[in-house]
């Protein structure tokens, strides 16, 4: 299930989450009616899903396993009902083996944000799943895209996995270009003088100062005395571009890699073309972002926390929880990788801390 833009999804269907809905009953029953009649009208006994989105996407699948798993009178269990008789498509058990989330935003547009937990009721894991793995993005707090949490799903123990790494929503669902352009001061062209000197500033991209931008290691020392130089004269060769980052799509691999093999240790049998594999592998021109990948797979599957939920009372932010040797290894791969998705753009500012908000769902 893919992602959207819009209002909330709480008590609004304007936009689509329940056509979405209603076109996977639709496609799902479909299916089971060709499977039926193929058989010969041999009773079916069980049906298992393995479900996987991302972004609003998973918001989705999360209702949709809801749905099937709690609800009696299900919509798709209703349109089986129709298609193939009362009798036999009530007598489908429905099963969810896996549950693959990548980044959960339930709350994404223009919208007011619903920090209810119960307003989310919608969204709480059923018992029935038989493994969750929800990857979260450390580096993500636009206003529009809090985290909605599986907390509901914490009890499970080790049938649910929910994990933070480095990264903007994007990096970890996937889908910029293989290499974006963000432009480093987002008011204009030229910053006055005391904009690109106030290490306070909110103007440049990732609601930062150009100096935070160095400090944090989302440029480098190079590109920070290149854009000084730049900004002083106040303005540009004929064909020169204002100072920007430039970004590579490599390292949304990893948590493609992470899902995938968790989804075939649970028992997926995923077909893969030779195409999708490659998508899978890291260039080996990359041989640090490779290095990163090998540890952030090891301490995932190890279940050692990098980052920090905050949940409760604070509902505010992800904390990086490990010592300095690992912050120096992660921060080094944000130039070349890591996104920065908050900009000056309707629906893409920034918290006023830069700390994501967080749904406990």
């Amino acid at each position: 299930m893919g992602k959207g833009f819009g209002k909330s999804y709480v008590g609004a269907t304007s936009w689509g989450v329940s056509s979405k809905l209603n076109r996977a009953y639709e496609t799902i029953a479909n299916k089971v009616i060709y499977i039926h009649k193929k058989l010969r009208n041999q009773k079916i006994k069980s049906i298992t899903f393995d479900v996987f989105g991302f972004s609003r996407g998973a918001t989705e699948s999360r209702m949709f396993i809801k749905s099937i798993l709690e609800e009696k009178d299900s919509t798709l269990r209703t349109s089986l009902c129709k298609q193939i008789g009362t009798a036999t498509a009530e007598g489908i058990l429905f099963y969810v083996r896996f549950l693959g989330l990548f980044d959960t935003v339930s709350s994404v547009g223009l919208s007011q944000v619903v920090w209810d937990r119960e307003q989310h009721s919608q969204l709480f894991i059923p018992n029935g799943v038989q493994k969750v793995v929800h990857l979260i993005a450390a580096n993500e707090y636009r206003r529009y895209f809090p985290l909605t949490t599986v907390a509901s799903a914490h009890h499970l123990g080790k049938r649910c996995m929910e994990y933070v790494l480095p990264g903007s929503h994007t990096d970890i669902g996937g889908g910029y270009a293989e290499i974006e352009t963000e432009p480093l001061y987002m008011k204009g062209d030229y910053p006055p003088r005391k904009d690109f000197e106030d290490k306070n500033s909110r103007n440049f991209r990732g609601y930062m100062s150009l100096v935070g931008l160095r400090n944090g290691k989302w440029i480098s020392d190079i590109d920070f005395q290149k854009a000084l130089k730049m900004y002083g004269k106040g303005k540009y060769k004929k064909n020169e571009s204002a100072p920007y980052r430039r970004v590579h799509n490599e390292y949304a691999r990893i948590s493609l890699q992470i899902m995938y093999q968790c989804a075939v240790t649970n028992g997926l049998a995923l077909k893969t073309t030779q195409d999708a594999n490659k998508s899978l592998l890291i260039s080996s021109c990359y041989k640090n972002l490779i290095d990163v990948a090998t540890f952030l797979k090891t301490e995932f599957f190890a279940q050692r926390e990098i980052y920090r939920i905050n949940m409760g009372k604070e509902k505010l932010g992800i904390d990086f929880v490990r010592d300095i040797n690992v912050d120096k290894s992660l921060k080094s791969i944000r130039r070349e990788f890591l996104h920065l998705s908050a900009y000056n753009q309707t629906g893409f500012g920034a918290t006023s801390n830069n700390r994501r908000g967080i749904i406990e769902g």
